[in-house]
């Protein structure tokens, strides 16, 4: 699975930018993602076994963090802080 995280900034008919490309981690699917407060984070949740999460520098392109949560569903994921 492939995550892009476009510029949304500019006319609703002017072509967007990729800023980011991330892929390696997620391969089933990815069912939520969501931003660092500070916006300097990417957090998905993918829909594997073990519903496996990653924390991704998404300006720099790359994974700094990994986890497998639980084989239960997993319902949402959420911020405290950075």
């Amino acid at each position: 699975m492939t995550i892009y995280v476009w510029d949304t900034k500019g006319s609703k008919n002017e072509a967007k930018q990729v800023l980011s490309k991330i892929e390696d981690f997620q391969i089933i699917a990815i069912n939520e993602l969501a931003f660092s407060p500070s916006g300097t984070y990417l957090l998905s949740s993918g829909g594997d076994v073990d519903n496996s999460i990653a924390i991704h520098d998404w300006a720099g392109e790359r994974m700094v963090a990994n986890a497998k949560v639980d084989k239960e569903k997993v319902n949402g994921v959420a911020w405290i802080n950075d």
